[in-house]
């Protein structure tokens, strides 16, 4: 836009102080505000030579621009009175501090509206957005391990402020939802989803004006922290939305942002990289603490606590729901798939897509036979290997009648880093046949009272599992499921 007028350094002294982070002092004049970095060293930048200021603040001008092309005006040279350049600065069109995104939540103000505009404006830059091999490098399942071990390494040398065993737990949640996820990554990586970002996405630097939003403050001094997924970039205005008390808000966010991009995840990618986002901001609020602030204590301990919530909801879960026919097996995966989003294998339709055809046979022939089972599981188990691997838990329908069936789960589970929540259903004998003997053609079970009798003489005992009494509601059974998988333990 090539705004460039010499500004004095002692106007710049005079004029309204705005803000002053650790890197940088903002001021306003009129309707300009100007960004100059401060000249010092801090470990991730180093701004002590005017040549590195210099070089920040056009590269600062640059990567926001990609976002919009009306904010940052140029690059000015600050001058000592004998009109020698000491210094640059980033000059910037003023925007009203009350229409921030951050000010019109604070005031209740409606803001679903800027929250949908945002997610059009974001998904359009990430369409335009940088793609290259090094850039795809940052979405490995590496580039993502080493970042949250940069931050807890960081956290565990602050042992006297942050207790270490709430950072080691921390750090066993993370690294198992890692270890199992590669083809994630890898597929994620594939599909072009990994660009040069923004990298600091937060509501005090959204502005919701009436033709559209503005979004400020691109991260530029470390290419390292602006690379990455998609998702988690956009994950930062999630984090901060939660974390200002808005969950809806990031929900309608993220569901605006997937419909306008046509990005899809599973939602425990999103609740992972959450986690990364509120760990960052937690490390940030807990230095500031140790450095004075009297409020930064208690919003470290908040954000911490985010970062405990977002693994605990993105942690994978692999279900085994078993039982004897027509004691409601179905119907609990069915209803439990539905309250938690997990996808659900049920060993009758896999069975019948193996060729099985419908039949009255006896236990033990037909449908049932012994080789058309092992088939039936092992195809239930690769298909539950594989969306494992992808992210998604995976509830499993089936009798397993079998110890061998129940460990191999087990096996799979630990393989695959994912915690194995074990149910069995039960019903009373006479409940249980009537619903067998109501069954229509629609149901893939060829199960008849008789079978299930057959069944139940050499169903192994199962002291693992979880009993859940199927003659009861439905939704008090699966409050029961849900209470057992949430119980279950997340370490190996």
């Amino acid at each position: 836009m090539g705004y460039t007028v010499d500004m004095e350094l002692a106007a710049f002294e005079r004029a309204e102080p705005l803000a002053t982070t650790h890197i940088s002092r903002l001021v306003v004049a009129g309707d300009r505000v100007y960004k100059r970095k401060i000249a010092r060293e801090f470990g991730f930048v180093d701004q002590r030579s005017l040549a590195a200021r210099r070089h920040l603040c056009e590269l600062e001008v640059q990567l926001n621009r990609r976002i919009v092309d009306d904010v940052y005006l140029g690059v000015e040279p600050l001058t000592d009175g004998a009109g020698e350049v000491v210094d640059y600065v980033v000059a910037m069109r003023r925007m009203p501090f009350e229409r921030s995104l951050a000010a019109r939540l604070a005031a209740g103000e409606p803001a679903e509206g800027c929250v949908r505009a945002v997610a059009r404006l974001v998904a359009d830059f990430h369409e335009r957005a940088l793609r290259s091999a090094a850039i795809t490098a940052a979405g490995t399942r590496e580039a993502v391990a080493s970042l949250w071990k940069d931050s807890l390494d960081d956290l565990a040398r602050l042992d006297e402020h942050v207790e270490p065993q709430r950072v080691a737990a921390i750090r066993l949640a993370a690294n198992r939802y890692l270890d199992g996820r590669r083809p994630l990554f890898e597929a994620r990586c594939r599909g072009g989803l990994v660009v040069d970002g923004h990298g600091d996405l937060l509501t005090p630097d959204i502005y919701c004006l009436d033709d559209g939003p503005r979004i400020l403050d691109c991260l530029e001094f470390d290419e390292r922290f602006r690379y990455g997924d998609v998702l988690l970039d956009v994950a930062f205005l999630d984090m901060d939305l939660r974390w200002r008390g808005r969950p809806d808000l990031a929900i309608a966010f993220i569901d605006a942002y997937q419909e306008l991009s046509d990005e899809h995840h599973p939602s425990t990618l999103l609740a992972h990289f959450v986690a990364y986002r509120a760990l960052v901001r937690a490390k940030v609020a807990l230095y500031r603490a140790i450095g004075g602030d009297p409020s930064a204590r208690a919003d470290a301990e908040s954000l911490f606590g985010l970062v405990e919530e977002r693994l605990a909801a993105g942690a994978i879960r692999l279900v085994m729901i078993g039982g004897l026919p027509g004691t409601g097996k179905s119907t609990l995966a069915e209803a439990l798939s539905a309250h938690s989003g997990w996808m659900t294998i049920n060993t009758d339709t896999v069975r019948h897509e193996l060729g099985a055809e419908r039949s009255s046979a006896p236990w033990g022939q037909g449908a049932y036979a012994p080789d058309v089972t092992a088939q039936t599981y092992d195809l239930v188990m690769a298909r539950a290997r594989t969306a494992l691997g992808l992210g998604e838990s995976v509830i499993i329908d089936a009798s397993f009648r079998d110890e061998a069936n129940r460990a191999a789960v087990r096996d799979l589970g630990r393989a695959l880093s994912a915690s194995v929540v074990e149910l069995r259903c039960q019903a009373p004998a006479a409940l249980a046949d009537a619903r067998l003997l109501a069954r229509d053609a629609s149901n893939p079970s060829d199960a008849t009272p008789a079978i299930a009798a057959r069944m139940a003489e050499s169903f192994a005992a199962w002291p693992e599992a979880t009993t859940i009494d199927s003659a009861r509601p439905v939704d008090e059974s699966v409050g029961v499921a849900v209470a057992a998988t949430q119980a279950a333990p997340l370490d190996p």
